[in-house]
């Protein structure tokens, strides 16, 4: 990482048109802002149009909390922080959609290892639908993306 990198800041712009400032350095780690950025060099606003700025805020705090500790090589510290983090499982679907966006492959398999322990002693389809609808809030008209970001997402885990 070079030192323009760990001072230079990218912003990113929620469905709200909330704003967030991220380091360079961060944003990088991100599939699509590489990638963005790879194409357009002089632009240092990404768009994150899928999620409202609380969710987004969220995705952040986690994403930054990774790189850090990452860094750190404070495996324990991530752990626990993982725990924590998927507590909140009412906001699990817009997490994986924002995760998915940016191409968080870890943020991606710990969403989907949650939702995967949570449902897994579910003994009927009825308990899943219920789960899903009031947990999730999900609809059947939503069940289409669903499967969409689904797929994204074991496209993601290939990697």
């Amino acid at each position: 990482m070079s030192s323009s990198d760990s001072n230079k800041k990218i912003t990113l712009v929620a469905l709200d048109g909330e704003s967030f400032q991220l380091d360079e350095a961060v944003a990088k780690t991100s599939e699509a802002i590489l990638s963005f950025l790879d194409e357009n060099p002089s632009c240092n606003e990404f768009p994150v149009k899928v999620v409202t700025g609380q969710i987004l805020a969220k995705v952040i705090e986690y994403w930054q909390k990774h790189v850090e500790a990452g860094a750190e090589g404070d495996e324990e510290e991530l752990k626990r922080y993982d725990a924590e983090f998927v507590k909140n499982e009412g906001q699990f679907m817009e997490v994986l959609k924002a995760a998915t966006y940016l191409g968080l492959s870890d943020l991606v398999s710990l969403i989907g290892q949650a939702i995967g322990d949570t449902i897994d002693g579910m003994k009927s389809r009825e308990e899943l639908c219920e789960y899903f609808r009031t947990v999730h809030g999900i609809n059947l008209e939503e069940d289409e993306e669903i499967q969409e970001v689904d797929a994204l997402a074991s496209d993601l885990s290939m990697l």
